[in-house]
Order: C-alpha cells, then sequence, then structure tokens
C-alpha cells in the first residue's frame, strides 16, 4: 500500500471514516431537501478522500455513490412499516418487542441500500480489481454491512437512546452503521488494493 500504510491502519481508518461520515448523513436525513441529499455527500466524500491515497485516479464521481442507497434505505424502511400489507407482521413484531417493526424494516432496507451502493462503487472500482471474485465479495460486504448495520443501529435507536434523547439516538445510530459497515467492506478493500498494487508492479 501507499505511503507504508499498513493494513490495520488503513482498516481502523476507513472505518472511523465510516462510522462519523454515516453519522452526520444519518442525523440530517430525516430532514426536508435539500439537507438530506446534502448529507448523503457525506459518507462518499469520506470514502474518496482515503481512497484516492490508496487508489491513483479513482474518480470524483465515488463521492456520488452513496446519495442512492441512502434514499433507497430511508424509504423502503418508511414503507415497510406504513405498507398495509406489512400489518400483521409489524402487529406481531412490535407485540413481542417495542419498535422491532421499524428495526425489521431498516434491517430489509438496509439490504436494498447496500446491494445498490456496492454496485455502483464496483463500477469506479473494477478497472482496479483483476480477480473475479474480489468484484462480486466487495457487493456482498456492502450488501452485508448495511443490513447488519441497520439492524444493530435501529436496535440502539429505538431500544435504548431513543428513550433518552432522540439526537443522541441519532448519532449513535449512524456512528454504529457506518462503523459495521466499514469494518466488514474494510476487509475487501484491503483485498482489492493489494490485488491492484500486484497488477501493476
Amino acid at each position: 500500500m501507499k505511503n507504508q500504510q499498513t493494513d490495520s491502519d488503513f482498516w481502523m481508518q476507513w472505518v472511523l471514516a465510516n462510522a462519523t461520515s454515516f453519522c452526520v448523513g444519518l442525523l440530517y436525513f430525516p430532514f426536508i431537501f435539500p439537507f438530506n441529499f446534502l448529507a448523503s455527500l457525506v459518507p462518499g466524500l469520506a470514502q474518496w478522500l482515503i481512497l484516492r491515497k490508496q487508489i491513483s485516479g479513482l474518480s470524483r464521481w465515488w463521492i456520488l455513490t452513496n446519495i442512492v442507497g441512502i434514499i433507497i434505505y430511508g424509504l423502503i424502511g418508511w414503507k415497510l412499516q406504513i405498507n398495509g400489507s406489512f400489518s400483521d407482521l409489524c402487529y406481531y413484531l412490535n407485540t413481542h418487542s417495542s419498535n422491532m417493526c421499524a428495526v425489521f424494516s431498516y434491517s430489509i432496507s438496509g439490504f436494498f441500500g447496500g446491494f445498490i451502493t456496492g454496485v455502483q462503487q464496483l463500477f469506479f472500482l473494477r478497472r482496479y480489481v483483476s480477480l473475479s471474485y474480489l468484484q462480486t465479495s466487495w457487493i456482498l460486504a456492502n450488501t452485508l454491512g448495511w443490513t447488519l448495520g441497520g439492524f444493530i443501529g435501529s436496535i440502539t435507536l429505538f431500544k435504548t437512546l431513543f428513550t433518552v434523547y432522540f439526537v443522541i439516538g441519532l448519532l449513535a445510530y449512524g456512528f454504529l452503521f457506518g462503523m459495521l459497515n466499514g469494518a466488514i467492506t474494510g476487509v475487501f478493500l484491503i483485498k482489492i488494493i493489494k490485488d491492484n498494487n500486484r497488477s501493476i508492479t
């Protein structure tokens, strides 16, 4: 890796960048346009600033790759909770544990948001990846990271800190969401960067 940065240093930097940037992005998402749109740029910008040091020539358009995923994440999560076809399931979940319908909804929406984001980002990464399994792994890593992030983050928001202070809950939600996403995708990014470095030497 460039600048003699170790794998663990890069991984930690990537995790922290995702945790803090998604914290900002998801904090402002409930608000109306243009605040939620502009906040959705923050994760992509943070990711690009770190990746450009390791992958030369990475397009600035990467900054936009999280926007669609975050919008899908919010819309599907909201739609699942108000859709009549899920009313029985939501009633059952909430009967057994308060706000579990929301946890379920944002886990499902995380799956779709992560998949879409992974596909978009692969469009910019594929020229640097010679191993086909890494391309598939990148999409799967995003999907898993967003799904777990939606699950753990929403549990934190709705089951604990939500009852204390809403803003604190949102901050914790975004931080945990980004941290989980960054932890999982960071592992595969290290492999992708190493693959890229081998191909240019």
